[in-house]
């Protein structure tokens, strides 16, 4: 059905599209598009995050800004032959310390009364850089943790199972000799999964050897690198047996000095760390943070840093030099989390978002940032030491000295730079084939570096230089267009409603990590309204880069095409299966933070990209110096239709059944057991009780080593007795944790159960009947996660999710079992091919 919609222009910063959408459900603009029973809107700034947990503190995403330091303070390096102190006395300041080995002075400066303090600091620097005896001389930079609590509720250990720790610890559980340094606010000493793991450290903050944790972040960040594992109680670490090193650098508001940061980096690489995690840094860099993690490179340690909670693409330090490992974070859906910093310095990427962990003073919580996912990387790299240690007859403790040495590396410097290749060339890959600025080389897989399986491409283990300057944004000053009068236009119009001219020249070839940046902003805006994130589809993202050339080559702003496409005809001539669409255009700035302002604005805009019916979406933007508005971007977003798909040519398409012990439902009115071999598999609420369906298959007839080409999932609709209005239903593929005891599960193990990825379509009220046949098509991430259980649990799990509030609202899928059923099973059809 076509129904009128509105052709409106609005002058903001920039000029908006109407928001075309096509399919059978329709709408005029300015007709909210969320179906019954969503999630309502939440009244939330953009860059707002989750309320912290009681009695926590918060660190906002943003780091200290380039050049914050602390006065009073500096950093000097005498030349060779000077006497340090005499400096200090002639420049009438105090030497209070020096950083060995790399003969750093820190000096403490007379601030006189009444002086600015900072303008005073300033100004004592540029004496001490004019004196012919200094090498250099700089600021005492300020560094902060790089963290945002979020409530416990939503803590789960998905991350382990993301990164198949559990397999790789089946070739290593590390090993107690391999030290990983904690660069951070402490550690909490008595906390019951670190205690027997940790090794005497040193607090840089006070000057003592008690590195105890007064604010949290350290302990969180702790225990996902190395807390203790198979003990019976709280949470397990990545780097299972090895053992931790408490380094204090930052003070109880979580905010550090490069001057303690590069005294703990010396300090763990001289009492035998290998690997050292820091979850922290600012965008500025200092020659002693530099000079004292080319110390520790060169003494054989592996440096891994977080780089950053701002969304931005600026250089974060420590985790921009080039021995550093830079980590970016990611969600379970191997999205990059909205907040991350993204960039050439970005190495690999790791879980960062709800990660689960110990909690200062006793417990667990779960919280999100890039400091979540730098120490995932930080125990990996642990088990990889233990790994290469082992080959080589195992490490040792050297006692002569009280410290930790490897007595079987011989060259040290090359292990560290091959354990830094092993994690780059085994890491998933995520975005662009390669290195890309959002996941580096991939996400890093646990247990592909342990065994070295299937590796992508190799990195170069040269190291790479740092960047200087980070990518500009191509920007003109917006224009201030005419308001076009608002027109009636049915919809979709396959005539041009303007001539398109060519213009000259020719659109200039854009960064696709301005879409991409553009895509992560809109999934933020979903997720604080409690929305799914949309995926990313190369069918779409070709439509939608299409339309926006074919804007700026030939200077129009409209949805129709300079050919007398419509977006629907796009769509399609990708080679999308459409069932419901809708397009979004803007023109006028290349900046996504504002593009998606405006859009965010305009509610028939919003409404379309806020719609919990997409599943999908493509960003297209396309720059023009000649063209009017200079900037164009479009955005579809998309649901496919149900269809089954048509396997690939060859191979061989096997078809599963679930047993009568692996189908059935759970509610939440029960504690404990299930009703697996029951007629239905119930899926919403009913009474305030929800209830999920749930499906268990056995692919043990696959070989493991099968590559999965295609695969979809049927299921036959039993009852409509209790649905009532709206509502949507959706397929989750389980995490493997929950595969070996699936029969015994209750509904809290299955509700709780983290889902690594949403199967599409999903379902709304009218596409459910007694009969009808719902066909979930598997995509190309979840063909790979299909293949991950072939070599691992021999199983897959899911479960159907419904309604969770509001009136009664529940529907049924036949199981195949019982005796009032359909007798319809679901039905897993896979097709595979064996190398």
């Amino acid at each position: 059905m076509r129904k009128e919609i509105s052709r409106f222009c609005l002058v903001l910063a920039i000029v908006l599209g109407l928001a075309w959408l096509g399919g059978r459900e329709a709408f005029s603009a300015g007709t909210s598009s969320r179906p019954e029973g969503s999630p309502r809107p939440a009244q939330q700034e953009w860059n707002s995050m989750p309320a912290p947990p009681q009695g926590e503190k918060v660190i906002g995403q943003s780091w200290p800004g380039e050049g914050d330091f602390v006065p009073g303070r500096l950093l000097v390096k005498p030349r060779a032959g000077v006497m340090a102190w005499k400096i200090a006395s002639d420049q009438g300041a105090q030497a209070v310390g020096t950083i060995n080995p790399l003969g750093v002075q820190i000096v403490s400066l007379p601030i006189p009364q009444g002086a600015d303090p900072h303008q005073a600091t300033l100004e004592m620097l540029a004496r001490y850089r004019a004196d012919p005896r200094v090498e250099w001389a700089e600021l005492d930079y300020i560094v902060q943790a790089a963290h945002d609590p979020n409530d416990p509720r939503f803590g789960q250990q998905w991350a382990l199972d993301r990164i198949r720790a559990p397999q790789a610890w089946d070739l290593t559980t590390g090993s107690s000799d391999v030290i990983i340094a904690i660069l951070d606010t402490g550690v909490d000493l008595s906390h019951e999964d670190l205690r027997g793991k940790l090794m005497p450290g040193y607090d840089f903050v006070n000057g003592d050897d008690d590195p105890r944790d007064d604010h949290g972040h350290g302990t969180q960040v702790a225990g996902i690198a190395a807390a203790a594992t198979n003990n019976g109680r709280g949470v397990a670490g990545v780097g299972y047996h090895c053992t931790i090193m408490p380094i204090k650098v930052l003070d109880s508001r979580a905010i550090g000095l490069h001057s303690w940061i590069a005294q703990g980096i010396i300090y763990a690489t001289d009492h035998g760390a290998r690997v050292i995690n820091m979850s922290l840094g600012s965008y500025t860099s200092s020659n002693t943070l530099r000079d004292a993690v080319d110390y520790a490179w060169r003494h054989g340690v592996l440096l891994v840093a977080a780089v950053g909670n701002g969304c931005t693409s600026l250089p974060a330090y420590p985790a921009a030099y080039e021995p550093v490992m830079g980590v970016s974070a990611t969600n379970r859906y191997d999205q990059r989390a909205p907040f991350s910093n993204y960039g050439s310095h970005v190495s690999v990427a790791a879980p960062g978002v709800s990660i689960l962990s110990t909690r200062r003073g006793g417990g667990y919580q779960s919280w999100n940032g890039t400091s979540m996912a730098s120490p995932h990387v930080a125990g990996l790299a642990g088990l990889i030491f233990a790994q290469i240690a082992s080959a080589r007859s195992g490490l040792e403790p050297d006692t002569s000295d009280g410290n930790w040495a490897a007595s079987a590396c011989e060259d040290q410097s090359r292990t560290n730079a091959t354990v830094r290749e092993i994690i780059e060339s085994t890491a998933d890959d995520l975005g662009s084939p390669d290195r890309d600025p959002f996941f580096g080389y991939g996400r890093i897989n646990a247990y592909r570096a342990l065994s070295n399986s299937s590796p992508q491409p190799t990195p170069s283990a040269t190291l790479r230089a740092s960047p200087t300057s980070t990518p500009a944004t191509p920007t003109v000053p917006a224009p201030t267009p005419t308001p076009h009068p608002p027109t009636a236009t049915p919809w979709p119009t396959h005539t041009p409603t303007r001539t398109a001219t060519p213009v000259s020249p020719t659109p200039t070839p854009q960064p696709p990590y301005l879409e991409h940046q553009l895509m992560e902003l809109i999934n933020q805006e979903r997720g604080d309204r409690g929305l799914a994130a949309l995926t990313m589809d190369e069918r779409l993202m070709e439509a939608a880069r299409r339309h926006s050339r074919d804007m700026a080559t030939n200077d129009f702003f409209d949805h129709t095409g300079s050919d007398g496409s419509s977006p629907e005809d796009r769509m399609r001539a990708a080679g999308y299966p459409l069932e419901r669409g809708a397009e979004v255009l803007a023109a006028g700035s290349g900046d996504p933070a504002v593009v998606l302002a405006a859009w965010m604005g305009s509610p028939p805009h919003r409404n379309v990209l806020m719609d919990s019916g997409f599943i999908h979406i493509g960003v297209g933007y396309a720059y023009n110096s000649e063209a009017t508005y200079g900037h164009y971007w479009t955005v579809k977003v998309a649901r496919p239709s149900a269809a089954t798909p048509t396997p690939p040519s060859g191979g061989t398409t096997i078809t599963l059944t679930p047993a009568a012990d692996a189908v059935g439902w759970v509610m939440s009115a029960e504690d404990s057991g299930n009703h697996f071999g029951d007629d239905d598999m119930y899926v919403g609420i009913f009474s305030g009780w929800i209830y999920h369906g749930a499906v268990q298959f056995d692919l043990s007839s696959i070989p493991s080593d099968a590559r999965i080409r295609s695969a979809a999932l049927e299921l036959t609709g039993q009852t409509r007795r209790f649905l009532g209005d709206g509502g949507t239903w959706f397929l989750q593929l389980l995490s493997p944790g929950v595969d070996p005891n699936w029969p015994t599960l209750s509904f809290a193990d299955i509700h709780n159960a983290p889902a690594l990825h949403t199967i599409p379509p999903i379902l709304h009220n009218e596409d459910l009947g007694v009969g009808v046949v719902n066909t979930f098509v598997f995509e190309q991430a979840h063909l790979r996660a299909l293949e991950d259980r072939l070599a691992s649990t021999k199983r897959v799990s899911f479960r159907l999710d419904g309604p969770d509030s509001g009136g009664n609202n529940v529907f049924s899928w036949d199981s195949g079992y019982g005796t009032g059923g359909l007798g319809a099973k679901p039905a897993l059809r896979i097709t595979y091919s064996v190398p």
